[in-house]
Protein backbone atom coordinates (compact mmCIF):
# COMPACT_ATOMS: atom_id res chain seq x y z
CA UNK A 1 0.00 0.00 0.00
CA UNK A 2 1.26 3.52 -0.71
CA UNK A 3 2.48 5.72 2.10
CA UNK A 4 -0.04 8.34 1.02
CA UNK A 5 -3.37 7.80 -0.66
CA UNK A 6 -5.72 10.38 -2.09
CA UNK A 7 -9.04 9.94 -3.85
CA UNK A 8 -9.87 12.32 -6.66
CA UNK A 9 -13.34 12.62 -8.20
CA UNK A 10 -13.47 14.16 -11.68
CA UNK A 11 -16.77 14.94 -13.36
CA UNK A 12 -16.83 16.42 -16.85
CA UNK A 13 -19.31 16.76 -19.71
CA UNK A 14 -18.78 15.60 -23.28
CA UNK A 15 -20.48 13.44 -25.88
CA UNK A 16 -19.35 9.81 -25.96
CA UNK A 17 -21.03 6.42 -26.11
CA UNK A 18 -21.73 4.32 -23.01
CA UNK A 19 -18.51 2.72 -21.80
CA UNK A 20 -17.61 1.27 -18.41
CA UNK A 21 -13.92 0.66 -17.68
CA UNK A 22 -13.41 -0.30 -14.06
CA UNK A 23 -14.27 2.95 -12.18
CA UNK A 24 -14.45 5.17 -15.26
CA UNK A 25 -18.04 5.74 -16.30
CA UNK A 26 -18.55 7.15 -19.77
CA UNK A 27 -22.17 7.88 -20.65
CA UNK A 28 -23.75 9.96 -23.45
CA UNK A 29 -23.33 13.41 -21.87
CA UNK A 30 -21.23 12.71 -18.78
CA UNK A 31 -18.05 11.06 -17.74
CA UNK A 32 -17.10 10.32 -14.16
CA UNK A 33 -13.88 8.87 -12.83
CA UNK A 34 -12.74 8.08 -9.32
CA UNK A 35 -8.94 8.09 -9.30
CA UNK A 36 -6.73 7.00 -6.41
CA UNK A 37 -3.04 7.77 -5.90
CA UNK A 38 -1.85 4.18 -5.91
CA UNK A 39 1.93 4.64 -5.60
CA UNK A 40 4.57 7.31 -5.35
CA UNK A 41 7.97 6.72 -7.00
CA UNK A 42 6.48 3.81 -8.94
CA UNK A 43 4.78 3.14 -12.28
CA UNK A 44 2.66 0.24 -13.54
CA UNK A 45 4.68 -2.58 -15.12
CA UNK A 46 2.46 -2.51 -18.22
CA UNK A 47 4.10 -0.20 -20.80
CA UNK A 48 2.17 3.00 -21.52
CA UNK A 49 0.54 3.23 -24.91
CA UNK A 50 0.83 7.02 -25.12
CA UNK A 51 3.01 9.75 -23.56
CA UNK A 52 2.05 13.43 -23.51
CA UNK A 53 3.53 16.67 -22.20
CA UNK A 54 0.87 17.74 -19.71
CA UNK A 55 1.67 20.13 -16.86
CA UNK A 56 -0.99 19.18 -14.28
CA UNK A 57 -1.94 15.82 -12.82
CA UNK A 58 -5.67 16.61 -13.03
CA UNK A 59 -5.32 17.29 -16.75
CA UNK A 60 -3.48 13.97 -17.17
CA UNK A 61 -6.36 12.15 -15.46
CA UNK A 62 -8.84 14.05 -17.64
CA UNK A 63 -7.07 12.86 -20.77
CA UNK A 64 -7.28 9.26 -19.52
CA UNK A 65 -11.01 9.56 -18.92
CA UNK A 66 -11.44 10.87 -22.48
CA UNK A 67 -9.73 7.86 -24.09
CA UNK A 68 -11.76 4.66 -23.88
CA UNK A 69 -8.78 2.28 -23.62
CA UNK A 70 -7.13 4.17 -20.72
CA UNK A 71 -7.48 2.75 -17.20
CA UNK A 72 -4.60 4.36 -15.29
CA UNK A 73 -1.86 6.99 -15.60
CA UNK A 74 1.77 7.56 -14.69
CA UNK A 75 2.56 11.22 -14.01
CA UNK A 76 5.86 13.05 -13.58
CA UNK A 77 5.87 16.69 -12.46
CA UNK A 78 8.95 18.56 -13.67
CA UNK A 79 9.41 21.26 -11.03
CA UNK A 80 12.06 23.15 -13.01
CA UNK A 81 10.31 23.10 -16.39
CA UNK A 82 6.57 22.47 -16.13
CA UNK A 83 6.22 22.08 -19.87
CA UNK A 84 8.41 18.98 -19.66
CA UNK A 85 6.07 17.25 -17.20
CA UNK A 86 5.03 13.82 -18.46
CA UNK A 87 1.65 12.07 -18.60
CA UNK A 88 1.63 8.40 -19.57
CA UNK A 89 -1.64 6.63 -20.42
CA UNK A 90 -1.82 2.93 -19.49
CA UNK A 91 -4.39 0.39 -20.71
CA UNK A 92 -4.25 -1.72 -17.51
CA UNK A 93 -4.65 -1.07 -13.79
CA UNK A 94 -4.75 -2.85 -10.43
CA UNK A 95 -7.73 -4.99 -11.50
CA UNK A 96 -5.74 -6.33 -14.46
CA UNK A 97 -2.30 -6.65 -12.89
CA UNK A 98 -1.23 -5.59 -9.40
CA UNK A 99 2.47 -5.15 -10.23
CA UNK A 100 4.61 -2.01 -10.23
CA UNK A 101 8.24 -0.97 -10.71
CA UNK A 102 10.35 1.77 -9.14
CA UNK A 103 10.68 5.11 -10.91
CA UNK A 104 11.78 8.06 -8.77
CA UNK A 105 9.60 11.17 -9.03
CA UNK A 106 6.69 9.44 -10.77
CA UNK A 107 3.20 8.90 -9.38
CA UNK A 108 0.83 6.15 -10.47
CA UNK A 109 -2.90 6.84 -10.29
CA UNK A 110 -5.70 4.43 -11.12
CA UNK A 111 -9.39 4.11 -10.47
CA UNK A 112 -9.02 1.52 -7.73
CA UNK A 113 -10.60 -1.88 -7.65
CA UNK A 114 -13.89 -1.81 -9.53
CA UNK A 115 -16.80 -0.52 -7.46
CA UNK A 116 -19.07 1.44 -9.84
CA UNK A 117 -21.95 -0.75 -11.00
CA UNK A 118 -25.64 -1.11 -11.59
CA UNK A 119 -27.60 -3.32 -9.19
CA UNK A 120 -29.41 -5.71 -11.53
CA UNK A 121 -31.93 -8.51 -11.14
CA UNK A 122 -31.29 -11.50 -13.42
CA UNK A 123 -34.94 -11.38 -14.62
CA UNK A 124 -34.09 -8.26 -16.62
CA UNK A 125 -34.41 -5.33 -14.21
CA UNK A 126 -32.22 -2.77 -12.50
CA UNK A 127 -32.63 -0.76 -9.32
CA UNK A 128 -32.98 3.03 -9.88
CA UNK A 129 -34.25 5.99 -7.85
CA UNK A 130 -37.87 6.96 -8.54
CA UNK A 131 -36.90 10.07 -10.49
CA UNK A 132 -38.13 11.91 -13.58
CA UNK A 133 -34.65 13.33 -14.24
CA UNK A 134 -31.39 11.39 -13.76
CA UNK A 135 -29.97 13.42 -10.86
CA UNK A 136 -33.06 14.43 -8.91
CA UNK A 137 -31.68 14.74 -5.37
CA UNK A 138 -35.11 15.04 -3.71
CA UNK A 139 -36.26 11.44 -4.21
CA UNK A 140 -35.37 8.70 -1.72
CA UNK A 141 -37.25 5.57 -2.88
CA UNK A 142 -35.49 3.04 -5.14
CA UNK A 143 -37.49 0.85 -7.52
CA UNK A 144 -37.17 -1.83 -10.19
CA UNK A 145 -37.22 -0.77 -13.84
CA UNK A 146 -36.72 -2.88 -16.99
CA UNK A 147 -33.05 -3.22 -17.89
CA UNK A 148 -33.91 -2.17 -21.45
CA UNK A 149 -35.44 1.13 -20.29
CA UNK A 150 -33.63 4.45 -20.56
CA UNK A 151 -33.55 4.73 -16.76
CA UNK A 152 -31.26 1.69 -16.55
CA UNK A 153 -28.92 3.16 -19.16
CA UNK A 154 -28.33 6.66 -17.78
CA UNK A 155 -26.24 7.82 -14.84
CA UNK A 156 -29.07 7.47 -12.28
CA UNK A 157 -28.70 3.67 -12.45
CA UNK A 158 -25.10 3.61 -11.18
CA UNK A 159 -23.89 3.07 -7.63
CA UNK A 160 -20.47 3.07 -6.00
CA UNK A 161 -20.38 -0.20 -4.05
CA UNK A 162 -17.50 -0.31 -1.57
CA UNK A 163 -17.02 -4.06 -1.48
CA UNK A 164 -14.38 -3.93 1.25
CA UNK A 165 -15.07 -4.37 4.96
CA UNK A 166 -17.01 -1.05 5.04
CA UNK A 167 -19.82 -2.45 2.83
CA UNK A 168 -21.47 0.85 1.79
CA UNK A 169 -23.36 1.64 -1.44
CA UNK A 170 -23.43 5.27 -2.63
CA UNK A 171 -25.56 6.59 -5.51
CA UNK A 172 -23.06 8.01 -8.03
CA UNK A 173 -25.14 10.97 -9.17
CA UNK A 174 -26.67 12.20 -5.91
CA UNK A 175 -23.98 11.10 -3.47
CA UNK A 176 -26.64 9.61 -1.21
CA UNK A 177 -26.30 6.27 0.55
CA UNK A 178 -28.55 3.21 0.33
CA UNK A 179 -29.81 2.84 3.88
CA UNK A 180 -32.40 0.57 5.51
CA UNK A 181 -34.81 2.01 8.07
CA UNK A 182 -33.20 2.49 11.49
CA UNK A 183 -34.78 -0.74 12.74
CA UNK A 184 -33.48 -3.10 10.08
CA UNK A 185 -36.22 -5.71 9.75
CA UNK A 186 -37.86 -7.74 7.01
CA UNK A 187 -40.31 -5.62 5.00
CA UNK A 188 -38.74 -2.29 5.92
CA UNK A 189 -37.71 -0.02 3.03
CA UNK A 190 -34.19 0.72 1.80
CA UNK A 191 -33.96 4.34 0.67
CA UNK A 192 -31.39 6.93 -0.44
CA UNK A 193 -30.42 9.28 2.38
CA UNK A 194 -27.59 11.68 3.16
CA UNK A 195 -24.65 9.73 4.54
CA UNK A 196 -24.75 11.44 7.93
CA UNK A 197 -28.46 10.60 8.26
CA UNK A 198 -27.97 6.84 7.88
CA UNK A 199 -28.00 4.96 11.17
CA UNK A 200 -25.55 2.44 9.70
CA UNK A 201 -23.10 4.83 7.99
CA UNK A 202 -20.46 4.65 10.73
CA UNK A 203 -17.84 2.30 9.28
CA UNK A 204 -16.90 1.11 12.77
CA UNK A 205 -20.49 0.29 13.70
CA UNK A 206 -21.56 -3.35 13.99
CA UNK A 207 -19.69 -4.88 11.06
CA UNK A 208 -22.55 -7.25 10.37
CA UNK A 209 -24.90 -4.44 9.28
CA UNK A 210 -23.26 -3.73 5.93
CA UNK A 211 -24.00 -4.74 2.35
CA UNK A 212 -22.14 -7.92 1.38
CA UNK A 213 -22.41 -10.26 -1.60
CA UNK A 214 -23.37 -13.73 -0.36
CA UNK A 215 -22.24 -16.97 -2.09
CA UNK A 216 -25.89 -17.88 -2.73
CA UNK A 217 -26.29 -14.85 -5.04
CA UNK A 218 -28.11 -12.34 -2.84
CA UNK A 219 -26.96 -9.07 -1.27
CA UNK A 220 -27.12 -9.46 2.49
CA UNK A 221 -27.23 -6.57 4.93
CA UNK A 222 -27.57 -8.11 8.38
CA UNK A 223 -27.85 -11.68 9.61
CA UNK A 224 -30.70 -13.30 7.64
CA UNK A 225 -31.71 -10.02 5.96
CA UNK A 226 -31.05 -9.11 2.33
CA UNK A 227 -32.19 -6.86 -0.53
CA UNK A 228 -35.40 -7.68 -2.47
CA UNK A 229 -38.39 -5.91 -4.03
CA UNK A 230 -41.41 -5.20 -1.85
CA UNK A 231 -43.41 -8.36 -1.26
CA UNK A 232 -40.71 -10.31 -3.15
CA UNK A 233 -42.48 -9.30 -6.40
CA UNK A 234 -40.04 -8.97 -9.30
CA UNK A 235 -41.89 -6.38 -11.38
CA UNK A 236 -41.67 -2.78 -12.55
CA UNK A 237 -41.96 -0.03 -9.88
CA UNK A 238 -41.68 -2.32 -6.85
CA UNK A 239 -39.60 -0.62 -4.15
CA UNK A 240 -36.36 -1.87 -2.61
CA UNK A 241 -36.82 -3.44 0.82
CA UNK A 242 -35.23 -5.87 3.23
CA UNK A 243 -36.45 -9.46 3.24
CA UNK A 244 -35.73 -12.50 5.39
CA UNK A 245 -36.36 -14.93 2.49
CA UNK A 246 -32.87 -14.45 1.11
CA UNK A 247 -32.73 -17.67 -0.91
CA UNK A 248 -35.81 -16.73 -2.97
CA UNK A 249 -35.44 -15.82 -6.65
CA UNK A 250 -36.63 -12.28 -5.83
CA UNK A 251 -33.47 -11.63 -3.79
CA UNK A 252 -30.99 -12.43 -6.58
CA UNK A 253 -28.69 -9.65 -7.80
CA UNK A 254 -26.03 -9.28 -10.49
CA UNK A 255 -23.51 -6.54 -11.17
CA UNK A 256 -21.49 -4.91 -13.94
CA UNK A 257 -18.34 -6.24 -12.30
CA UNK A 258 -18.11 -10.03 -12.22
CA UNK A 259 -15.55 -11.61 -9.93
CA UNK A 260 -14.57 -10.76 -6.42
CA UNK A 261 -11.01 -11.60 -5.26
CA UNK A 262 -12.05 -14.73 -3.33
CA UNK A 263 -12.71 -17.91 -5.32
CA UNK A 264 -15.32 -20.02 -3.52
CA UNK A 265 -15.84 -23.68 -4.39
CA UNK A 266 -19.12 -24.97 -2.95
CA UNK A 267 -19.77 -28.61 -2.01
CA UNK A 268 -23.40 -29.59 -1.41
CA UNK A 269 -24.92 -32.74 0.14
CA UNK A 270 -21.92 -33.52 2.34
CA UNK A 271 -23.91 -35.29 5.04
CA UNK A 272 -23.03 -35.11 8.72
CA UNK A 273 -19.38 -34.30 9.44
CA UNK A 274 -17.09 -33.64 12.38
CA UNK A 275 -14.25 -31.16 12.77
CA UNK A 276 -11.85 -34.07 12.34
CA UNK A 277 -13.22 -35.35 9.01
CA UNK A 278 -14.87 -32.45 7.15
CA UNK A 279 -11.57 -31.42 5.49
CA UNK A 280 -11.05 -34.90 4.01
CA UNK A 281 -14.59 -34.82 2.60
CA UNK A 282 -13.88 -31.49 0.87
CA UNK A 283 -10.49 -32.64 -0.42
CA UNK A 284 -12.07 -35.74 -1.96
CA UNK A 285 -14.29 -33.49 -4.08
CA UNK A 286 -11.87 -30.59 -4.46
CA UNK A 287 -11.67 -30.89 -8.25
CA UNK A 288 -15.41 -31.36 -8.78
CA UNK A 289 -17.30 -28.77 -6.71
CA UNK A 290 -21.07 -28.32 -6.98
CA UNK A 291 -20.46 -24.75 -8.15
CA UNK A 292 -17.86 -21.95 -8.09
CA UNK A 293 -18.65 -18.33 -7.21
CA UNK A 294 -16.60 -15.29 -6.18
CA UNK A 295 -16.85 -13.20 -3.02
CA UNK A 296 -15.43 -9.89 -1.83
CA UNK A 297 -14.87 -10.45 1.90
CA UNK A 298 -14.02 -13.45 4.08
CA UNK A 299 -17.39 -13.00 5.75
CA UNK A 300 -20.77 -14.69 5.52
CA UNK A 301 -23.58 -14.54 8.05
CA UNK A 302 -26.84 -15.58 6.39
CA UNK A 303 -28.27 -19.09 6.04
CA UNK A 304 -27.65 -20.58 2.59
CA UNK A 305 -27.53 -24.39 2.23
CA UNK A 306 -27.65 -27.26 4.72
CA UNK A 307 -24.82 -29.81 5.11
CA UNK A 308 -22.48 -27.98 2.78
CA UNK A 309 -18.79 -27.13 2.68
CA UNK A 310 -16.86 -24.30 1.06
CA UNK A 311 -13.28 -23.82 -0.04
CA UNK A 312 -12.36 -20.12 -0.20
CA UNK A 313 -9.08 -19.16 -1.90
CA UNK A 314 -7.40 -15.79 -2.35
CA UNK A 315 -4.02 -14.04 -2.30
CA UNK A 316 -3.31 -11.42 0.37
CA UNK A 317 -0.94 -8.54 -0.36
CA UNK A 318 0.42 -7.38 2.99
CA UNK A 319 -0.09 -3.64 3.63
CA UNK A 320 2.69 -3.47 6.26
CA UNK A 321 5.65 -5.44 7.61
CA UNK A 322 5.22 -7.19 10.94
CA UNK A 323 3.26 -9.83 12.81
CA UNK A 324 -0.38 -10.26 11.77
CA UNK A 325 -3.10 -12.04 13.71
CA UNK A 326 -5.90 -13.92 11.93
CA UNK A 327 -9.05 -14.66 13.94
CA UNK A 328 -11.60 -17.28 12.87
CA UNK A 329 -15.29 -17.10 13.75
CA UNK A 330 -17.26 -20.09 12.48
CA UNK A 331 -20.50 -22.05 12.50
CA UNK A 332 -19.91 -24.98 12.44
CA UNK A 333 -16.28 -25.59 11.51
CA UNK A 334 -13.43 -23.88 9.66
CA UNK A 335 -9.73 -24.36 8.96
CA UNK A 336 -7.34 -21.68 7.67
CA UNK A 337 -4.23 -22.43 5.63
CA UNK A 338 -1.66 -19.72 4.87
CA UNK A 339 1.09 -19.71 2.25
CA UNK A 340 4.72 -18.71 2.59
CA UNK A 341 4.22 -17.01 -0.78
CA UNK A 342 1.41 -16.65 -3.34
CA UNK A 343 1.58 -20.26 -4.54
CA UNK A 344 -0.88 -22.87 -3.33
CA UNK A 345 1.96 -25.33 -2.81
CA UNK A 346 3.45 -23.14 -0.06
CA UNK A 347 0.41 -23.32 2.23
CA UNK A 348 0.67 -24.43 5.86
CA UNK A 349 -1.99 -24.97 8.52
CA UNK A 350 -2.65 -21.77 10.47
CA UNK A 351 -5.76 -22.19 12.68
CA UNK A 352 -9.07 -24.04 13.04
CA UNK A 353 -12.42 -23.36 14.71
CA UNK A 354 -14.75 -25.96 16.23
CA UNK A 355 -17.51 -23.33 16.28
CA UNK A 356 -17.56 -19.93 17.95
CA UNK A 357 -19.59 -16.70 17.90
CA UNK A 358 -16.85 -14.28 18.95
CA UNK A 359 -13.08 -13.79 19.08
CA UNK A 360 -11.33 -16.69 20.77
CA UNK A 361 -7.53 -16.88 20.91
CA UNK A 362 -7.76 -20.67 20.57
CA UNK A 363 -9.13 -20.12 17.06
CA UNK A 364 -6.49 -17.69 15.82
CA UNK A 365 -2.94 -17.71 14.50
CA UNK A 366 -0.14 -15.27 13.73
CA UNK A 367 2.11 -14.82 10.71
CA UNK A 368 5.03 -12.47 10.05
CA UNK A 369 4.47 -10.83 6.66
CA UNK A 370 6.48 -8.39 4.57
CA UNK A 371 4.91 -5.24 3.13
CA UNK A 372 4.00 -5.78 -0.52
CA UNK A 373 4.51 -9.54 -0.23
CA UNK A 374 1.80 -11.82 -1.60
CA UNK A 375 0.52 -14.83 0.35
CA UNK A 376 -1.87 -17.61 -0.64
CA UNK A 377 -4.87 -18.14 1.67
CA UNK A 378 -7.31 -21.05 1.88
CA UNK A 379 -10.32 -21.26 4.22
CA UNK A 380 -12.23 -24.54 4.46
CA UNK A 381 -15.68 -24.44 6.07
CA UNK A 382 -18.54 -26.80 6.91
CA UNK A 383 -22.08 -26.14 8.16
CA UNK A 384 -24.96 -28.47 9.06
CA UNK A 385 -28.37 -26.79 9.46
CA UNK A 386 -29.66 -23.50 10.82
CA UNK A 387 -27.69 -20.26 10.76
CA UNK A 388 -24.40 -19.97 8.85
CA UNK A 389 -21.49 -17.70 9.63
CA UNK A 390 -17.85 -17.66 8.63
CA UNK A 391 -15.42 -14.81 9.30
CA UNK A 392 -11.69 -14.23 8.93
CA UNK A 393 -10.58 -11.11 10.77
CA UNK A 394 -7.11 -9.67 10.21
CA UNK A 395 -5.26 -7.56 12.78
CA UNK A 396 -2.61 -5.46 11.00
CA UNK A 397 0.66 -4.74 12.85
CA UNK A 398 0.31 -1.62 14.98
CA UNK A 399 -3.49 -1.99 15.25
CA UNK A 400 -5.44 -3.29 18.23
CA UNK A 401 -8.65 -4.34 16.49
CA UNK A 402 -9.22 -6.64 13.55
CA UNK A 403 -11.31 -6.10 10.45
CA UNK A 404 -13.03 -8.63 8.27
CA UNK A 405 -10.45 -9.45 5.62
CA UNK A 406 -11.70 -8.15 2.31
CA UNK A 407 -11.43 -6.73 -1.12
CA UNK A 408 -8.88 -3.97 -0.59
CA UNK A 409 -6.03 -6.37 0.30
CA UNK A 410 -6.96 -9.39 -1.83
CA UNK A 411 -6.58 -10.64 -5.39
CA UNK A 412 -7.56 -13.86 -7.14
CA UNK A 413 -5.26 -16.89 -6.87
CA UNK A 414 -3.50 -18.28 -9.95
CA UNK A 415 -6.05 -21.10 -10.34
CA UNK A 416 -9.15 -18.89 -10.55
Amino acid sequence: MPSKQKTLIYQFVLCVNLTIAHNILRIDDTRIAKFVLRHEDKVHVTPHYKELNIEEEAACVDRCVTETQCKSVNFYKNDTDAEESKCQLVAEDIDDLNEYMDRVGWRHLDTGKTSITRLKHPNGYCWVPEVSSPCDFSVSNVELQPLSSSKCQDISAYFDFDRSWSGTIIHVCSGKMLCPASTAASGNPITLVDVHDCTFSDQYLDGRKKFRRNPYGFLEFAPNLCVAPSGNAVSTAYDMTLTSTCTSTAARLTYDFVKGPIKVSIFLSMGSRTFENFEAAIRSRQNSPSSIIYMDVFMQRTKTWDYHGMRMESVLQAPATGEYRFNLIANQYSKLYFGRDESEGSKEYCAGSHGNGGINSAYSCTRYLTKGGKYYMELLTFDTTGDDWQYVQMVIPGHDEGRNLGYEYLELPANY
